[in-house]
């Protein structure tokens, strides 16, 4: 059955890519983005001090992630789902009334933009920009319904002063750790340095990416989120050699 007819494709702070095959749609896999750019929507602009430390760095967006995931959508041939702006507007993976919702510093500067927020403005934020994001969730969980759901993040190399070795995180839920390793397992034969819920641990984590896993009862969707460490997308020949290996590792689990 042709469902494109029932799919939106914009939303007020989301994108809807469809790379499905006409003929044969796999609607088993999405491809999800939540941190994939440094825009603002009309009506914001960046500072000088918030574009001198934070517009262009890892605290804008996830560095590379966009493009990962657009190749990945597209060489699985599966719908991707991506923010529109910016994780400091406010961040569409975390929960309403959770600490990192709205950032107020990082790497000990002042986040201007979030600086003096009124309950009106944040009101503002959640309800079109956050929930904007939910929406397009919502339209895919009920037009789509797929079982697997994608997430892809990048992590700094340097956070917060601390230095991160790590090249790959597969974060999983506590019930998901078995698709986890068998994940970790080939990205480790292709010689990456990856581990199961670095540089974050998903099992203590609540985000608001869970409302895709939680969307239908009894829980029936599995999933993880890759993490890849930002300098190796955002060199060319390592994003290349990375998409190539996350598309055969997706290809070999989930197709």
């Amino acid at each position: 059955m042709d469902i494109s007819k029932d799919l939106r494709y914009d939303y007020p702070n989301a994108k809807v890519i469809d790379n499905r095959d006409l003929e044969k749609q796999n609607n088993n896999i999405i491809v999800v983005c939540e941190h994939a750019t440094n825009h603002l929507p009309e009506g914001y602009s960046w500072s000088e001090h918030d574009t001198k430390y934070f517009k262009d760095e890892h605290w804008g967006s996830d560095l590379g992630a966009l493009e990962l995931a657009k190749i990945l959508a597209k060489e699985l041939k599966v719908i991707l789902l991506h923010s529109l702006y910016s994780r400091l507007l406010v961040d569409v993976n975390r929960e309403p009334g959770s600490e990192g919702l709205f950032r107020k510093s990082g790497d000990g500067q002042i986040v201007e933009l979030n600086k003096d927020l009124t309950i009106e403005e944040e009101e503002k934020r959640l309800s079109t920009y956050h929930f904007g994001f939910f929406e397009a969730m919502r339209d895919i969980s009920e037009n789509i319904d797929p079982h697997y759901v994608i997430c892809v993040h990048s992590f700094t190399p340097l956070y917060e002063g601390r230095k991160r070795e790590l090249e790959i995180g597969v974060l999983v839920p506590q019930n998901f750790l078995e698709l986890a390793k068998k994940i970790c397992k080939q990205f480790k034969e292709k010689g990456y340095n990856a581990e199961i819920n670095q540089p974050y641990d998903a099992t203590e984590m609540i985000v608001a990416n869970d409302t895709l896993f939680r969307a239908h009862y009894p829980i029936k969707r599995e999933g993880f989120t890759l993490e890849v460490r930002n300098d190796l997308l955002t060199n060319p020949e390592t994003l290349r050699k990375i998409a190539a290996d996350v598309v055969e590792i997706c290809k070999n689990i989930f197709l």
